[in-house]
């Protein structure tokens, strides 16, 4: 009787007292207007009152300490070519490179928005880790895309915690055709490329996952700029993404 009543006493406890998954959002360059969205991804995390957010725009410089506390990483950067900063970087130091590593690999989260992963082509555990690129695909097809447009999206594994409640729909965005995927990753929704000019007239992977040692991690090709990332379907996907990732 007394093993019952702790049992029933624990599953009235708060869970951990509800602990908010600590994020880190990866901002300060990208090819995209990350000075908007980086602050809608941030607000629209913390809306859900399951998440904080910290926000760094040096990522080149991250050592090991600044990930104590982190629960998930959220790439909103890149080293594309851009005009969005005087002096772009195009490398992290190895000490960076390696915290990073070892963060996703001991268990950590990782999310890449849209082009957040889009770096560092010589560097195999960055993709390993954002599981997707501007490249070349499967079918030695080089990635590429249209204007942005309403377009069907297509939810593979509606059980998955990722895109679990998200409806089969209709998005505007911009659609990556042709998307560098990484080879173990696992699909879990899909967009249609039927552009007339351009398109593929198939299915394009627009939402995956995969794992890193012990990390999780989740990416999606949506959220191009301001008007797809308020996109409540789009948010919910992006929330739950992250929570899945930090496994709650």
């Amino acid at each position: 009787m007394k093993s019952l009543f702790v049992c029933i006493l624990f599953l009235l406890m708060p869970l951990a007292d509800a602990a908010t998954v600590k994020v880190l959002i990866l901002s300060g360059q990208n090819n995209h207007q990350w000075q908007k969205t980086t602050p809608l991804i941030e607000r629209f995390l913390e809306e859900s009152e399951l998440i904080d957010v910290h926000v760094t725009e040096a990522p080149q410089v991250l050592i090991s300490s600044d990930f104590e506390g982190i629960d998930v990483i959220l790439s909103n950067w890149n080293a594309f070519p851009s005009k969005s900063v005087k002096d772009p970087v195009t490398e992290w130091s190895e000490e960076a490179r390696k915290a990073y590593v070892d963060f996703v690999r001991n268990g950590g989260g990782h999310v890449v928005i849209h082009a957040g992963s889009t770096s560092f082509y010589d560097w195999e555990d960055y993709f390993d880790i954002c599981l997707m690129r501007w490249g070349k695909n499967s079918k030695n097809k080089y990635t590429s895309h249209g204007k942005q447009h309403v377009f069907p999206i297509r939810i593979e594994d509606p059980q998955h915690p990722a895109v679990n409640g998200v409806e089969n729909s209709e998005f505007f965005d911009e659609l990556w055709r042709n998307p560098e995927i990484h080879p173990d990753a696992t699909v879990l929704a899909s967009s249609f490329s039927g552009e007339p000019n351009g398109g593929t007239q198939d299915w394009e992977p627009c939402v995956i996952v995969g794992q890193f040692g012990k990390g999780r991690c989740f990416s999606t090709t949506l959220g191009h700029g301001v008007e797809s990332l308020s996109d409540p379907a789009l948010q919910k996907i992006i929330v739950q993404g992250v929570l899945w990732t930090a496994a709650r």
